[in-house]
């Protein structure tokens, strides 16, 4: 979830890594596929999730491993978290 607790613990070492999903990029996406749908439009999907029993269109963002090789460029350098959440001061 790569919140800063989870950042810390990867740069102590006590954790190796973490999954991302900007949640800027969900929000964006989900007002979107509202606004479509308020607009009488369809749900926007890339991908079909499979039940078991039936095939949902779904729209899936990429999710980043985050770890100590990318941790600074991808929520540090994004404006993700702060610096001093991730390195401390």
């Amino acid at each position: 979830d790569a919140e800063a607790a989870a950042a810390k613990r990867i740069m102590d070492g006590t954790q190796t890594m973490t999954v991302f999903k900007d949640t800027r990029q969900l929000a964006a996406a989900a007002f979107g596929a509202a606004m479509n749908l308020a607009s009488g439009g369809a749900a926007p999907a890339n991908t079909p999730v499979h039940t078991g029993k039936i095939s949902v269109p779904s729209l899936l963002l990429e999710p980043i491993a985050i770890d100590r090789s990318n941790i600074g460029k991808i929520l540090v350098g994004g404006g993700y978290l702060p610096r001093e959440e991730v390195y401390g001061k």
